[in-house]
């Protein structure tokens, strides 16, 4: 019997995106999924608008009820790695960035101040550049 793989960071296609954010493959997007065993877990990046980088991520329900438990996983460990990815590469572009924190996602707000976001009005985020 073989051993569960770790969930891998690849660049995620649009296939992989439209599947699980539809609205994002509108425009031109840079992203990353997390992928176990050829399911996608969740995707992340940004597309430019408006003068700025709108960020988002989302995940599959089995990864956000995972997301969700108290418990360390290695999908959290994939998951935040991913989204520390993506940001990297969107502080690359010195542009202001944006995103939302997601309510059917209980850390979402705290996984935004993780990566250097701070609170501007509701559930909207934003990174200055530095």
């Amino acid at each position: 019997m073989d051993a569960p793989r770790s969930p891998l960071i690849v660049p995620a296609t649009a296939e992989m995106i439209r599947a699980l954010h539809p609205e994002a493959v509108r425009q031109t997007v840079r992203a990353l999924a997390v992928v176990e065993n050829d399911e996608v877990l969740g995707v992340a990046g940004f597309y430019p608008q408006d003068g700025r980088l709108v960020l988002f991520g989302t995940m599959t329900d089995a990864a956000r009820k995972e997301m969700n438990r108290d418990k360390f996983t290695r999908y959290k460990l994939a998951l935040v790695l991913c989204a520390k990815k993506i940001m990297g590469m969107a502080t690359e572009k010195r542009m202001t960035i944006v995103a939302m924190a997601d309510p059917k996602f209980d850390g979402s707000d705290r996984l935004l101040e993780f990566l250097g976001f701070t609170k501007s009005y509701g559930r909207v985020y934003q990174w200055q550049i530095q």
